[in-house]
């Protein structure tokens, strides 16, 4: 196993070894792990793999089966990134669509190949998946934010300072609570756009999803699955995330992936702003702040 990723840190490069030094140190919610970064933000960003592929992956036909039917709904639209750039993009795969950062190895009308920072490389990805990073002085302090991690990890964060660095605190995929350097994050701003998180309607609940695209009144979103999924924009809306510390007794919505958004009361405080005791269903759990939302 320690061999094993050793392998794995050389092939992400200077960006995983930065990162590292705190990362393995991580414990549950609501314990925060710190990671620490000692790269500069322009040379974190450089410092994903450049052209050289260690595999290659075909983004799939529209034809391939039905977990890829919503391809055949994307607009043709040119690339706009350049060869070398970084961008967000949206890959489908043949059961999934991996939203992440990746560096544009080369650009063919309407379509681009990108690579990913295990070095894979993702041919004839669409042009209306692909979208550019935004602006990182923008961020400010106890923004909500997309983030993308080092690990491949994109949710929700929360930048808890901005100098010397910007630093974020999120929960990541094996529900570790993090603070590192953020390189890459997008802002919520609470609208119906790509990089945004919304809700939207299915099986009678409302659920979460991160938009990759709006065209007219379709709007394709990422599930918290991973499925990409295409929804009437009529049927979305813009997620309220609580921005500011919850107290208890305050009313919030408490998300389950089965079961959608439940009305419920904030039973208790673990960590002010980030973690806390919410009831609903005659049931209290922990939740993180980005899987609650404010009533609407």
């Amino acid at each position: 196993m320690r061999a094993a990723g050793l392998v794995l840190l050389a092939a992400l490069g200077p960006i995983a070894a930065a990162a590292c030094g705190g990362a393995s140190g991580g414990v549950r919610a609501p314990v925060v792990a710190s990671a620490s970064a000692s790269v500069s933000a322009s040379a974190s960003a450089s410092a994903l793999p450049v052209a050289t592929a260690t595999a290659v992956a075909a983004t799939p036909a529209a034809s391939a089966g039905a977990a890829t039917d919503w391809l055949k709904s994307v607009p043709s639209r040119p690339v706009s990134a350049k060869v070398n750039d970084l961008v967000w993009a949206a890959v489908p795969t043949n059961a999934d669509v991996r939203v992440g950062i990746y560096r544009v190895l080369e650009v063919t009308g309407a379509t681009a190949a990108l690579q990913d920072i295990l070095r894979v490389r993702w041919e004839k990805v669409p042009g209306a998946l692909v979208m550019p990073l935004g602006d990182p002085f923008r961020l400010k302090q106890d923004m909500l934010v997309t983030y993308a991690d080092w690990r491949g990890y994109v949710g929700v964060g929360m930048i808890v300072r901005t100098q010397p660095r910007t630093r974020v605190t999120y929960r990541d995929a094996a529900a570790v609570v993090r603070e590192e350097t953020a390189y890459v994050a997008e802002p919520l701003v609470g609208s119906i756009a790509a990089l945004q998180f919304v809700t939207f309607t299915r099986d009678g609940g409302d659920h979460k999803g991160l938009v990759f695209l709006v065209d007219g009144d379709s709007v394709f979103l990422r599930d918290e699955s991973g499925h990409a999924v295409v929804v009437d924009r009529a049927q979305v809306k813009p997620l309220k995330i609580p921005a500011k510390k919850l107290k208890i007794g305050d009313a919030v919505r408490a998300y389950s992936r089965d079961r959608g958004y439940r009305p419920g009361v904030v039973a208790n405080v673990f960590l002010p702003g980030l973690s806390y005791g919410v009831t609903a269903d005659d049931e209290t759990r922990q939740y993180f702040f980005s899987d609650l939302a404010l009533p609407q």
